[in-house]
């Protein structure tokens, strides 16, 4: 019987959130089946996206927020 997976599935094996025998059984899987293959790569290509995003804000940015909040305390003194 031919197993069907999610996108969910896709994204727990390319993260590696799934059991061992769940892994083998989807790794073959996606090398057999060539629209699963397609849909796992194109998911894999967007996780590995997701790692080259920086999360880390500029320094202008932090001096913008932290003169925004020091403004926002003085003007709640007055």
């Amino acid at each position: 019987m031919k197993q069907s997976y999610t996108e969910e599935d896709l994204i727990r094996f390319i993260y590696q959130e799934v059991e061992v025998c769940e892994y083998f059984e989807m790794d073959n899987a996606v090398q057999n089946d060539q629209n699963l293959k397609e849909e796992y790569l194109a998911l894999k290509e967007t996780v590995d996206a997701f790692e080259k995003v920086s999360y880390n804000p500029s320094i202008s940015c932090i001096q913008n927020i932290l003169s925004y909040n020091k403004k926002s305390f003085v003007s709640s003194m007055v």
